[in-house]
């Protein structure tokens, strides 16, 4: 890989307007339209790569020099619903639409899930105890291979995560969290370029908090 110290970090103009609309005191819609323009994103320039056979068989050496050259765009919609059922129970919804259009020549994977939905919801059972409950629907997304010749596609998946809190006293909470807890290992993001996969699985922690 050659350096290129002409190469610059890319650029994002972000347009974005929303809208709160407030039909009853305990219940609010709001919607997000969006537009982000990117520039200077990364290339490979092919006219400059060069391969050196010269340590054949043992490996293969490639030249490979980076550049500016590529371009894109993404748009989309973001939905989002509160209501205040009680002064102890919370239920929210959300939902999301992304559209990328990014080209067939880009060698990197910028392109986000189509549809994304998710539903939270929060619970004070008592004074001191109160349970979150998180739900969530990510689409199937393309990306490039990690031999960084071919598209794959990474399965759509829906998880869980449930939250526990317990307020020993005004100082002092215990809490005891569970996360991805549907499924066992699913991948979720695949880096380009021989990088290793980005796989999630359930996970359990727990939380002691003193504050003073």
């Amino acid at each position: 890989m050659s350096g290129n110290d002409n190469f610059e970090s890319e650029e994002m103009v972000s347009y974005e307007i929303g809208y709160r609309f407030i039909p009853a005191s305990q219940w609010s819609f709001d919607t997000t339209v969006f537009y982000n323009d990117y520039g200077k994103l990364r290339s490979v320039s092919e006219s400059d790569s060069t391969i050196d056979f010269s340590t054949f068989p043992n490996y293969i050496s490639q030249y490979v020099l980076f550049g500016n050259s590529l371009d894109g765009y993404n748009y989309g919609v973001e939905l989002s619903s509160l209501w205040v059922a009680t002064h102890s129970l919370q239920l929210r919804a959300n939902y999301s639409f992304i559209q990328s259009e990014f080209g067939g020549s880009l060698n990197q994977n910028t392109d986000a899930p189509e549809h994304m939905l998710s539903t939270i919801i929060d619970w004070n059972i008592t004074d001191d105890i109160d349970v979150n409950f998180v739900w969530r629907f990510i689409d199937n997304n393309n990306v490039i291979s990690q031999n960084g010749t071919s598209m794959k596609t990474i399965p759509s998946y829906h998880s869980v995560d449930i939250g526990l809190r317990w307020m020993v006293t005004p100082d002092i909470s215990l809490s005891a969290f569970g996360k991805n807890l549907l499924h066992p290992t699913h991948l979720e993001y695949e880096g380009e370029s021989l990088q290793f996969p980005y796989r999630v699985g359930p996970s359990y922690f727990v939380k002691a908090t003193l504050s003073f």
